[in-house]
């Protein structure tokens, strides 16, 4: 053990330790340990092969080969190759091969290959490879390979691969609590995201500047440039520039450019140009264009440029231009071009 270049330097015990350059510095035990360069009031307690450079009042107890470099005011406790480099006021708790880069006042509590870089009020608390960058107040709390990018105060609490990402104008206050592969926001757009929500499921996706939207759950699930829009479930349900839509479930369902409108569950049923309108259910279902449509089920039944048209079910209906118009059910019926019809 030695001392050198130091002021008030305290080895307390140990083996092949060193105190260099280092002023009020301490280490109390273990075996290869160094405080140097500069690195005042700072602490290693126990451990081994555990270095403390350029940095002030930081301290790293217990572990192994854990490194603080330019880090004042931070620490790690135990654990095995984790590195802090460039930050101040962070803490690691442990765990194996994480990193914290140019970070402030933030947490990494422990796991595996953990990174957060260039992050302000953060926190990793475990997991293995999840990653926060260019965050300010975000979350994440474990999984496999989640990531946070240039969106603040935002939250991941575990799962698989889930992404909440900018690469333009950054975003803030989204969550994705679990699931596989889930994302909000992207790296290829200037866009802005914020205040959106997926529950869970697998491989769902809000983009374009959506904000205030949910995906509860389902899979391959898509809300882009839209806001208070819901998908609660089902798989590839898609809301594409429809503020306030629903699509409550089944497969393939979507609604485009229709603000107020939901369709409920059922397959490929679609609604497109209109203003709150409905598709209870069925197959092939289809309100394009007019306002204030309804098909409660049934299939390939069709409203077009209709004002208030209604089909209660049946198969291959149609309602044509004109308002007011009705077919209750039954098979190719039709309407066209007229005002308080049924059928």
């Amino acid at each position: 053990n030695y001392i050198s270049g130091a002021k008030n330097g305290l080895l307390g015990g140990g083996d092949a330790n060193s105190i260099n350059n280092a002023d009020y510095a301490f280490i109390g035990g273990g075996q290869d340990n160094f405080v140097i360069s500069n690195s005042d009031y700072s602490t290693i307690i126990a451990g081994s092969g555990s270095t403390i450079t350029e940095s002030l009042n930081s301290t790293i107890v217990g572990g192994y080969y854990n490194i603080t470099t330019n880090s004042s005011y931070s620490n790690i406790v135990g654990g095995s190759h984790n590195v802090l480099k460039g930050n101040s006021y962070v803490h690691v708790g442990g765990g194996q091969d994480n990193t914290m880069y140019a970070a402030n006042h933030s947490l990494l509590g422990g796991g595996k290959d953990n990174t957060i870089t260039a992050a302000t009020y953060s926190v990793v608390v475990g997991g293995q490879e999840n990653r926060l960058l260019s965050d300010n107040g975000s979350f994440i709390g474990g999984g496999y390979s989640n990531g946070i990018t240039n969106m603040h105060q935002s939250f991941i609490g575990s799962g698989m691969s889930n992404r909440i990402i900018s690469g333009g104008l950054g975003g803030k206050q989204n969550i994705i609590v679990g699931g596989l592969n889930n994302k909000i926001g992207t790296i290829y757009a200037s866009t802005y995201d914020a205040l959106n929500f997926i529950g869970g499921g697998e491989h769902n996706i809000m983009s374009g500047s959506t904000s205030h939207s949910n995906i509860v759950g389902g899979y391959y699930n898509t809300i882009t440039g839209t806001s208070h829009a819901t998908i609660v479930g089902g798989y590839y349900g898609k809301i594409h520039f429809a503020d306030k839509a629903l699509i409550g479930g089944g497969s393939y369902n979507y609604i485009s450019g229709s603000t107020s409108s939901s369709i409920l569950s059922g397959e490929e049923n679609k609604i497109t140009a209109s203003t709150m309108s409905f598709i209870g259910s069925g197959l092939q279902n289809k309100i394009l264009g007019g306002d204030n449509g309804s098909i409660v089920g049934g299939s390939k039944n069709t409203t077009r440029n209709s004002e208030r048209p209604f089909i209660g079910g049946g198969q291959a209906n149609i309602v044509v231009d004109g308002a007011d118009n009705s077919i209750v059910g039954g098979r190719n019926g039709y309407i066209s071009a007229s005002t308080y019809s049924t059928v």
